[in-house]
């Protein structure tokens, strides 16, 4: 089975398919993740790509540039554990913080320090969620989204909540 990365648009008006050009970097290939629509963006998670291999990152497309989001993991939380809900299986529910950062100029090639990078960077606070494909994702009050199950291999897992601020 060939994995893809492409994107299209059906206009539901009229009944018409197209493929707009997308800027960023692209997601790796994948079958079997989520894409849920959440305040003008697209969040695209888990999936698996060659070799069955199952994803654990999360890929952001703004619908208004249509343009995919410089996602940075930042494993070390800023918020405490005290804030993680315990599950009923008494582990901490896997989450992710994410939120807009300037553009970092550490290191930066720009020829003119007042340049803007391109692209805006978001930063995804914890461990998040383990690789998985075949899940389930849905928005929430405009600030969650939760997704359900799915497997990697031989292991089916539980949910997890996605907060974003």
């Amino acid at each position: 089975m060939e994995r893809l990365n492409d994107i299209h648009i059906l206009d539901t008006e009229t009944s018409t398919w197209t493929c707009p050009e997308v800027g960023g970097s692209l997601p790796h290939p994948r079958a079997g993740m989520t894409l849920t629509a959440l305040r003008g963006r697209l969040y695209l998670f888990g999936g698996s790509g060659s070799s069955s291999k199952c994803f654990q990152d999360l890929q952001i497309l703004d619908r208004n540039q249509m343009m995919w989001l410089d996602v940075m993991q930042n494993e070390t939380p800023s918020r405490s554990n005290d804030a993680q809900r315990e599950s009923s299986s008494g582990r901490p529910d896997d989450w992710i913080v994410a939120r807009r950062s300037p553009p970092s100029r550490q290191g930066s090639s720009l020829a003119n320090p007042n340049d803007e990078d391109a692209v805006p960077r978001i930063v995804v606070e914890g461990t998040g969620p383990g690789r998985r494909a075949g899940h389930t994702a849905t928005a929430v009050n405009s600030r969650y989204f939760y997704v359900f199950g799915g497997s990697c291999g031989s292991d089916y897992l539980v949910r997890l909540i996605i907060v974003l601020s």
